[in-house]
């Protein structure tokens, strides 16, 4: 799109493509750019203050006196529906392909509303969309979840076909890590699932993100495969060990216990290296995943360059789950807070991650990853659901305002509210209760701006 600013507001027509610069509330459009198409739509822009125009002419309809070829400027059609099952009968693991095109232009396809109270309900639905979406992803992640279990649960007993289905998982995760948009939503699933589900949804989450900081180090698919493998079962020596009752606030929790819990790596090794095809790379992985770089790990007290990088990246994303998602959830970090802890380490005195790792996490999931709750410059409160990769400090927000004594939900972009930006991120303790419970921050999930083509994801169950 090539825009130019538009000084005089007399010169507005129907058919010219703006763009408005001005505060979201400032007007009652449903986006901020779109195509004039009536003699109202013209006097309200009139009547914004603050007001920057601008227009661009390929986009717009030509004037009568423009004796030119009609040109092909129609937005593409819409898909209304999803374009992917969450879980076929293969029992796929998850739907990434959102069901719209880009939310920009799912909103341009609202300029015709003929009213606010028209233009509300079209808000009201995509936030409506968005929550089913949320809904059938996270239904697809229990779903694998469960699979998982029984994966381990097979492995425990010396069952050959169990590491082959865990192999397979471990290649269609590799698989759907292609596509950019598909890293991203997996990504706000692990890191805002804000629940204890015991050792085998740690196992599966450490295995996503190891996977996702590997890919961005660029590992090849051979590599990841077997950063994935060991990245899966790096606890699996855990459940060789007697187990503790922990009770909480918020439920019971059975964990090793502590006495022995620091043989876990040792055991899960000892149990892995019984099968023959187990990588031995992947065992190194399993052995070592709670070394540290200045050797104050175990079992061994190695230090640096005698740990892998595998095991580097896998005690990472150990770590940032663990931060994420604890046992006694109410201990539990915002994805922000996580990655600031993380931060922390590099500059320690004593390194005991690697610099390198972190730094990579950090920058795949931005400094504001979704979940993180913002102050926004208007003093209204908003969580991040989508990151703009072109511009990260700009990302997608859901608000909440009051509509008279009503809480409504809206989307805010701020990659088109150039008048709005975020001050501060906000910690739950800091949001009022109701708004609060409203944006639910431990609970939404990512949408990023697709391409143009959405690549089919195929299923992360194993067959």
């Amino acid at each position: 799109m090539s825009y130019q600013r538009l000084e005089n507001l007399d010169e507005l027509r129907i058919g010219l493509y703006v763009k408005l610069e001005c505060s979201w509330w400032a007007h009652p459009f449903a986006t901020s750019r779109f195509k004039i198409v009536s003699q109202n739509d013209i006097e309200i822009i009139q009547g914004v203050r603050k007001l920057k125009l601008y227009y661009d002419l390929a986009l717009s309809d030509p004037t009568p006196s423009e004796q030119l070829e009609p040109e092909d400027t129609e937005l593409p059609e819409i898909d209304q529906e999803l374009s992917l099952e969450v879980f076929s009968e293969e029992e796929t693991f998850l739907a990434l392909q959102d069901d719209s095109e880009d939310i920009e232009e799912e909103l341009i396809t609202l300029v015709e509303a003929p009213n606010l109270d028209e233009i509300k309900k079209n808000r009201k639905r995509q936030y409506q969309d968005r929550k089913t979406h949320l809904k059938k992803v996270e239904d697809a992640y229990w779903k694998v979840l469960g699979k998982s279990k029984d994966i381990f649960k097979r492995i425990g007993t010396g069952n050959r076909a169990a590491v082959k289905s865990a192999a397979q998982l471990v290649r269609n995760v590799g698989a759907v890590l292609q596509h950019e948009q598909a890293t991203m939503t997996l990504m706000d699933i692990v890191s805002s699932t804000g629940m204890a589900e015991g050792l085998s949804s740690h196992a599966l989450n450490v295995c996503i993100m190891s996977s996702i900081i590997g890919k961005e180090m660029g590992l090849d698919p051979d590599e990841l495969h077997m950063l994935g493998l060991g990245a899966l079962f790096h606890d699996m020596g855990k459940r060789m060990l007697p187990m503790k009752v922990n009770f909480h606030s918020t439920g019971i929790t059975m964990v090793p216990d502590p006495e022995s819990a620091k043989f876990h790596p040792e055991k899960g090794e000892e149990l892995m290296a019984k099968f023959k095809d187990f990588p031995l790379p992947s065992l190194e992985t399993i052995i070592q995943h709670h070394e540290r770089l200045d050797g104050s790990g175990f079992p061994k007290g190695i230090s640096k360059e005698q740990i892998s990088l595998f095991a580097q990246i896998v005690m990472v994303a150990d770590e940032y789950d663990e931060l994420c998602n604890p046992a006694e959830t109410e201990k539990s970090l915002t994805p922000h807070e996580a990655l600031s802890q993380l931060y922390l380490y590099i500059d320690s005195k004593k390194q005991k991650f690697s610099k390198e790792v972190i730094l990579t996490l950090i920058q795949t999931m931005t400094v504001f990853p979704p979940g993180t709750l913002v102050e926004l410059s208007d003093g209204t409160i908003g969580q991040v659901i989508s990151v703009n990769l072109q511009n990260p400090t700009r990302p997608l927000l859901l608000s909440s305002h009051f509509a008279g004594t009503r809480q409504e939900a809206i989307m805010v972009d701020l990659a088109e509210e150039m008048n709005l930006s975020m001050t501060r991120s906000l910690r739950p303790r800091e949001v009022p209760p109701k708004i609060l419970e409203f944006l639910s921050p431990r609970r939404t999930s990512i949408f990023l701006h697709p391409a143009d083509k959405t690549p089919s994801v195929a299923s992360m169950m194993p067959n």
